[in-house]
């Protein structure tokens, strides 16, 4: 898990919206087409720019998260 800290430097550097597991809209957003599969991420991020996808990815690798991005 990333640290509290982590998410709200995150939020203020995306332009994008990030949800976590406790706001609206997140079990909306991390559904997907195989129902079989019901992964919980902690923290899914709409990129506006690709310095939003740029920011998650260097808040990945700088606390060893795995990633992923849907297109």
């Amino acid at each position: 898990m990333v640290n509290e800290a982590a998410v709200q430097a995150l939020k203020k550097q995306v332009r994008g919206e990030v949800l976590l597991p406790s706001d609206r809209g997140y079990d909306e957003a991390r559904s997907i087409y195989n129902a079989m599969i019901d992964r919980r991420p902690a923290a899914i991020v709409f990129s506006a720019a690709t310095a939003d996808t740029a920011a998650c990815v260097r808040l990945a690798r700088e606390h060893d998260l795995p990633l992923s991005i849907r297109g």
